[in-house]
């Protein structure tokens, strides 16, 4: 026992235990909770923490850099029920993602009173599936979660085998909550023991999380589910929980059934859901060190690049506001795996950080990983992927005139067009220094986008008929010319970027890449 746990044990229970001793009642977890989540730290900065939807539901998703994207850890916040949000255990979920390397979705499921059974499970349902929709295959997906959110968790299980989806690779249950009649020995055995609970709070939930419905229901109480056809489960719990047996017994009945690949940890000490606390205590980061093993072991290994012929995952280091927005709708045009490694300018100077420079010397966005080289310049990246990862589309045939074509809007982009429009953005902060400039830098531009204007019809691309990369590569230059008024007499380009704007691809990428003032 390390003194640390020595040392919180009894505060723990001097601060909890006689609150719910006053009071029984399984609402005191919302202030409990919010003060618990308040005293966190921050989480790292290699950690990106982004509010997302999957399948309709609130959550937020944790990546640490460079993690794998074909796989995923789906989290279930505890809090009896009625309490608790993503943001209440990052100190568990930053970990999760950086020591296992796949992201954390960590879902803000409906809570109770307001929302009782089964509204939880179903949002935990919906997203189940909605990653599965996005693209990450059900035996990749590991599921987790504790004390409400382990029952959760195991609900979700049953449900899902019932129903016939697809299993994920894993459960992770961390105190969890199985049993709503507290039939377990450990209810009565450790209620002086337990840091936390009091036999009375129990009898406060029915109410709330489940009105009218049969505590013995296997999808509130999966103790009392046939426990065949069961994914690999992971248990931890404290010795000296009053939940103790809703483990030990949920474990049993499950290797009863001939699952082998089922771990138990009874862990001496502890209290419910310690691991929440490995920010001041050794035992919650090896603990946390134990499930990363236990995932790791059923977790498939990503597909090695390039022998079978899939498209490696490309990462793409994207700095808001910039033209790497691009590459993101490159990406989303072609349907390629990819990630997304954010970076954020300086709020007073405009400059990218200097992380990028860790990526490459310049300091530039975009930069794109590939199979790991690093390859820089935009018009570059998009040669490279629509070459390489296209399969003939978004690019005519090479050795052809309409690739000639192509080559040169390619780097009209970059070239002809970009130099007077950046110098119209950085002489446009100038105010009337930048006077002299100014006519000749406007004349530049209307020669360039009055040359565009002629050979896009109404209706039409750069290519013609048909859309191409290099449309998306010269999406930048209308959309910096159109925030800065220069292309009000050309009609047709103002009705290109209108079409570009509103294609599929574009709004995804622009929902993933983030804040961008150009759209």
């Amino acid at each position: 026992m390390s003194i640390q746990l020595f040392l919180l044990n009894p505060i723990l229970r001097f601060r909890i235990k006689r609150r719910f001793k006053k009071k029984p009642d399984i609402l005191e977890l919302r202030p409990v909770m919010a003060e618990a989540g308040a005293m966190q730290k921050p989480v790292p900065a290699d950690i990106d923490v982004a509010p997302v939807r999957i399948g309709g539901v609130r959550a937020e998703r944790l990546a640490a850099h460079g993690v794998r994207t074909d796989a995923a850890f789906l989290y279930i916040h505890g809090g009896g029920w009625v309490a608790g949000s993503p943001e209440t255990h990052r100190s568990l979920t930053w970990r999760l993602t950086k020591q296992i390397g796949i992201p954390v979705f960590a879902i803000d499921y409906r809570l109770a009173p307001e929302h009782p059974f089964p509204a939880g499970l179903d949002d935990c349902v919906a997203a189940y599936r909605g990653l599965i929709a996005s693209g990450v295959d059900a035996s990749s997906i590991v599921v987790g979660g504790d004390s409400a959110g382990g029952n959760l968790t195991m609900a979700l299980a049953v449900r899902l085998r019932d129903e016939g989806t697809p299993m994920p690779a894993a459960l992770v249950c961390l105190s969890p909550a199985l049993d709503f009649t507290y039939s377990g020995a450990s209810v009565t055995e450790n209620a002086n023991a337990d840091t936390f609970f009091i036999p009375e709070i129990m009898s406060t939930v029915a109410p709330i999380y489940h009105p009218g419905t049969d505590a013995k229901h296997p999808y509130l109480s999966p103790i009392f589910t046939d426990a065949s056809g069961l994914p690999p489960t992971l248990f931890q719990v404290g010795a000296t929980e009053m939940l103790r047996d809703d483990s030990t017994r949920m474990a049993a009945n499950m290797k009863a059934a001939g699952n082998a690949n089922v771990q138990l940890d009874v862990w001496p000490k502890v209290w419910h859901v310690w691991q929440i606390m490995a920010d001041q205590l050794p035992e919650g980061e090896k603990a946390i060190r134990d499930i990363v093993s236990f995932v790791k072991k059923h977790l498939p290994q990503p597909t090695p690049k390039n022998t079978t012929g899939n498209t490696p995952m490309l990462k793409v280091h994207h700095l808001n506001n910039s033209r790497s927005q691009r590459i993101l709708w490159l990406l989303e045009e072609l349907q390629l795996p990819y990630e997304i490694i954010k970076y954020q300018r300086d709020a007073v100077t405009n400059l990218a950080p200097p992380e990028l420079k860790k990526i490459h010397p310049l300091g530039k966005s975009p930069v794109i990983e590939d199979d790991g080289r690093i390859i820089a310049e935009s018009g570059a990246i998009v040669e490279l992927i629509t070459q390489k990862y296209g399969k003939g589309r978004l690019a005519p045939a090479a050795g052809t005139p309409a690739y000639d074509r192509y080559i040169e809007w390619l780097h009209f982009a970059e070239g002809s067009a970009m130099l007077p429009l950046m110098l119209a953005l950085y002489t446009g902060r100038l105010g009337d220094a930048a006077a002299p400039l100014q006519p000749r830098i406007t004349s530049e531009l209307d020669n360039y986008f009055s040359y565009m204007n002629s050979l896009v019809e109404k209706g039409g691309y750069l290519m013609g008929k048909e859309f191409s990369a290099a449309d998306i590569e010269n999406s930048f230059v209308l959309e910096a010319g159109k925030v800065r008024g220069f292309l009000a007499n050309y009609p047709n380009l103002l009705d290109l970027l209108a079409r570009l704007q509103a294609r599929p691809a574009y709004k995804a990428a622009l929902e993933k890449g983030g804040a961008y003032a150009f759209a």
